[in-house]
C-alpha cells in the first residue's frame, strides 16, 4: 500500500478562479489511468494538488484497477475525485518499432467501461490524457470549435501534425459522433485493425481511418501538444508558447514546473492570444 505524501510547494494556487466558458462553448469528458504504483500516483498528486489536467475538464474520471484514495489520503480534491475501479490487470509488455507498451487490449477494455458507464455521452469532447502529461484543458476550446457542416461529423483532433502517428497518446481528443463511431464499431476495429505489435493510439488511428473519421488539423497560434521522444522528461523550455499538452514530464518536480510556466504564460490563452 502507498504511503500518503504532501503536496508540493507550488506557484498555481489551487483556488484560483475558473475560466467563465462562453455560451455554447465546447464541453469536454477527461479520462487518465492512473497504474497504483508510486511514479503514477506521484504525478497524479500533483495534477490534484495545483487542481490541473484533466480536473479542470467539465468531466473527469480517474480509471485505475484499485482506489487510489488511500495513497491521496490528504491531498486537496482527493476526496472530489470520480474514480473507476476496473478488474483488470493494467501490465503490459514492450515492444513494436517504436518499443512502447503494447497496451491496446487494455484501453480497449477501457473504453468498453467507457461505453457501458456512457461517459462519452455527457460532453462535446472526449480527452483522453497521460499522468506525465502537463495538461491546460483551459486552451483546448479554440481547437475544438468546428464549423457548422462539421458539427454533426465524427472528427479527432491531429495532436502531432509533424509526426508519422498523427493520434499520440499522451492527448487523445475527438468527439462525441467519434465516440459513437467507436462504441459501434470497436468489434468491427478489433477483427479489421492489425494491433499486434502497435500501441493503442495507433491502434485507435487506424479505426478511426477504417470508420472514415476524419482528421482535424489544428488551427490558429495554438498547438496540441509538444512531444519529445526516447527521454524520461521534456526540457521545461518546452512548457512555453501557444501549447495545450507537454510530454513526457515523469518527475513530479519538473510536472510541477511545466505547469506553473505554462500558466505564467497567458494562462489559459497562451502568450500569443493574451491581451
Amino acid at each position: 500500500q502507498l504511503a500518503p505524501a504532501a503536496c508540493p510547494q507550488s506557484a498555481v494556487q489551487r483556488a484560483r478562479s475558473r475560466e467563465v466558458k462562453a455560451k455554447g462553448a465546447p464541453t469536454t469528458f477527461c479520462l487518465m489511468l492512473v497504474k497504483p504504483v508510486r511514479a503514477e500516483v506521484d504525478l497524479l498528486r500533483v495534477h490534484l494538488c495545483m487542481d490541473t489536467s484533466l480536473f479542470r475538464c467539465d468531466q473527469h474520471a480517474v480509471y485505475s484497477n484499485v482506489s487510489l484514495r488511500s495513497a491521496l489520503q490528504g491531498t486537496p480534491g482527493a476526496d472530489a475525485m470520480h474514480e473507476v475501479v476496473v478488474n483488470q490487470s493494467l501490465d503490459t509488455a514492450r515492444g513494436g518499432y517504436w518499443n512502447t507498451a503494447m497496451n491496446t487490449d487494455l484501453f480497449i477494455a477501457i473504453w468498453l467501461d467507457v461505453f457501458a458507464r456512457q461517459l462519452h455521452l455527457g460532453q462535446d469532447w472526449t480527452v483522453k490524457v497521460d499522468a506525465d502529461t502537463a495538461f491546460l484543458p483551459e486552451r483546448l476550446p479554440g481547437l475544438l470549435e468546428l464549423g457548422r457542416k462539421e458539427r454533426s461529423s465524427a472528427v479527432y483532433l491531429n495532436s502531432c501534425p509533424w509526426c508519422i502517428i498523427k493520434f499520440i497518446g499522451p492527448i487523445e481528443v475527438f468527439n462525441r459522433a467519434s465516440a459513437r463511431a467507436l462504441q459501434r464499431n470497436m468489434q468491427v476495429c478489433r477483427t479489421k485493425v492489425d494491433y499486434h505489435n502497435v500501441s493503442e493510439d495507433v491502434y485507435l488511428e487506424r479505426c478511426f481511418k477504417l470508420l472514415n473519421v476524419t482528421m482535424r488539423n489544428p488551427k490558429g497560434k495554438m498547438r496540441l501538444l509538444s512531444p519529445e521522444f526516447k527521454v524520461p522528461n521534456a526540457n521545461v523550455s518546452k512548457c512555453t508558447g501557444n501549447v495545450v499538452t507537454v510530454h513526457p514530464l515523469k518527475d513530479p518536480a519538473l510536472l510541477g514546473q511545466c505547469m506553473e510556466r505554462m500558466y505564467a504564460e497567458g494562462g489559459a490563452l497562451g502568450p500569443g492570444e493574451a491581451e
